[in-house]
């Protein structure tokens, strides 16, 4: 005679705890991605339509202290720009790519490559290491 099978409730679940505990820890991530997303639009990118903000962004990261310092509030304005900062970087636009990396301000990896590409064909080698 073939055992009776107990009929899921969700894919990989056997009873309803599990279930309740799995549409928790959905639940749970899909509310964080909402926040994060919705905490994107608060922090806007640098101006740099006055001279003089533009001005020290270029003297600064031609001192090699460009600081990119931002996480989660950044990362729509970068998605929205990371084809434009690659064109940039492969057109050798370098100061207007370091401008646009550091106005954005993305604390990740490929922000400070973009920076060093920058420096580098800017002809700055301290910056360029330092970034």
């Amino acid at each position: 005679m073939a055992e009776a099978t107990m009929p899921r409730i969700l894919p990989g679940c056997h009873d309803a705890a599990a279930a309740i505990a799995r549409w928790m820890r959905v639940s749970y991530l899909v509310v964080l991605l909402a926040v994060a997303w919705g905490l994107s639009a608060c922090v806007p990118p640098a101006d740099i339509s006055d001279p003089t903000a533009r001005a020290q962004m270029i003297t600064t990261f031609r001192a090699g202290q460009t600081a990119l310092e931002c996480t989660v509030g950044c990362i729509a304005s970068w998605v929205q720009n990371r084809r434009a900062a690659g064109a940039l970087d492969t057109a050798g636009r370098w100061e207007e790519l370091a401008l646009l990396v550091a106005r954005i301000g993305y604390m990740q990896d490929i922000g400070y490559y973009y920076l060093g590409r920058a420096a580098a064909g800017m002809g700055l080698p301290d910056a360029a290491r330092t970034h």
